[in-house]
């Protein structure tokens, strides 16, 4: 069964659907830019997920509700890295479960070498244990994949970088 249930029937109203939508049944390295292009002067977020469904879904629900944001996609921590070294996000979505380095320790390194950027653990991982180690590696703010609805994610995505309400 799919852990992300709460919030993929939520999704269902943003057009997505597993098979048929466009979106491809792959977990492959992806690494997108949209918007509308990259700029100095547009917010720029960084999606750090394997799940290929989802990575796209949280695009997507991001994309709707702020037209003008910058997303790169990463499938792991290597391609995390290479986006924050070309593109310098500054609010970046993670997942805790990643192949490679896991999404604590990703958080941790990006916090230690990036001070600046804001991350977002999002998860399924949804316990006091995952949620206290990814606030102490630097996380802003931890939220629940099953749990959270497309408003949820876009409300906390505004109060963690306030560039995105202006």
């Amino acid at each position: 069964m799919e852990q992300t249930i709460g919030l993929v029937n939520e999704l269902r109203g943003y057009g997505i659907e597993r098979n048929g939508g466009g979106l491809p049944d792959t977990n492959q390295a992806v690494s997108l830019t949209k918007g509308y292009g990259w700029s100095d002067g547009m917010p720029k977020l960084l999606i750090v997920e394997d799940n290929v469904f989802f990575r796209q879904t949280l695009a997507r629900i991001l994309l709707n509700s702020f037209p003008s944001v910058e997303i790169a996609e990463a499938a792991d921590g290597q391609q995390a890295f290479s986006a924050i070294d070309t593109q310098r996000p500054q609010l970046i979505f993670t997942d805790i479960g990643l192949p490679g380095k896991d999404g604590i320790q990703l958080t941790k390194e990006i916090s230690d070498r990036f001070p600046e950027i804001a991350i977002i653990v999002i998860s399924n991982y949804d316990t006091s244990k995952y949620r206290e180690a990814a606030l102490n590696a630097g996380a802003a703010v931890f939220m629940s994949k099953e749990a959270s609805t497309p408003a949820d994610i876009v409300e906390t995505a505004k109060k963690t970088l306030p560039e995105l309400s202006a």
